[in-house]
């Protein structure tokens, strides 16, 4: 079996270096790829305030209205 070490953007790394293109997506990260600096910025910033909170936050709400009108046809 193949084991990831690593991953950044479309690729990942087996514990042998051998780079592969990662066409599954890893079932998450199609859209920007792993490691992508400015979502890993993000994501550290919202942890510093709260990442699971009993009741909505602001944010979660316009998270919700993007993915709507992204995905509306």
């Amino acid at each position: 079996p193949i084991f990831s070490e690593r991953a950044k953007g479309a690729y990942f790394w087996d514990v042998d270096g051998n780079r592969y293109v990662d066409y599954m997506c890893a079932y998450g990260p199609n859209v920007l790829g792993y490691c992508d600096d400015e979502v890993d910025k993000a994501a550290a910033e919202q942890l510093r305030i709260g990442n699971c909170v009993t009741m909505p936050n602001k944010i979660m709400v316009e998270f919700a209205e993007l993915l709507v009108d992204t995905v509306e046809m």
